[in-house]
């Protein structure tokens, strides 16, 4: 999901600002289908005012349009008004970063830092594609009028 205080393109500016580049995991070739979180919202009320036909249901919601990880990247940095600058990352090595937290939390009775990239959680949703399905109950291509493209969600 995608919006004002969105988990992703957010820690992707504040990283690819602070660092001056933007690792890619894996090839950058991932896709993705972000949805704005106002039409998630639209779309869970339509489902509540139905007449219960959508009970029961689960419901895949993609936005508009299929983007890989490098494109998706490409619009951050056009949002944040910086030169492109990538690191690719192998998911191999990524994992390798990411893993001493993930056994340090079951070890340390405290919490730790949640890191701003190299998340074992992120970087695993990362080696697949994130996508509506083909035959997924309800998306938002072509079948509901609200749909907003990352380029149009507000800054």
């Amino acid at each position: 999901m995608v919006g004002t205080e969105d988990r992703l393109l957010n820690r992707w500016a504040q990283f690819a600002k602070k660092y001056g580049c933007l690792p890619l995991l894996g090839d950058g070739s991932t896709r993705i289908q972000p949805v704005y979180v106002v039409d998630v919202a639209a779309a869970i009320v339509a489902a509540l005012k139905d007449d219960g036909t959508s009970m029961g249901k689960v419901y895949e919601l993609g936005g508009p349009e299929i983007l890989t990880q490098h494109e998706l990247a490409e619009i951050m940095y056009d949002v944040i008004r910086e030169w492109p600058r990538y690191v690719k990352v192998p998911f191999r090595v990524a994992k390798a970063i990411g893993m001493p937290r993930e056994i340090l939390l079951k070890k340390v009775p405290f919490p730790l830092p949640n890191p701003d990239i190299f998340n074992l959680d992120q970087i695993n949703a990362l080696t697949s594609d994130t996508i509506v399905s083909e035959n997924g109950n309800f998306n938002f291509r072509g079948s509901w009028d609200c749909a907003t493209s990352v380029e149009g969600v507000p800054d």
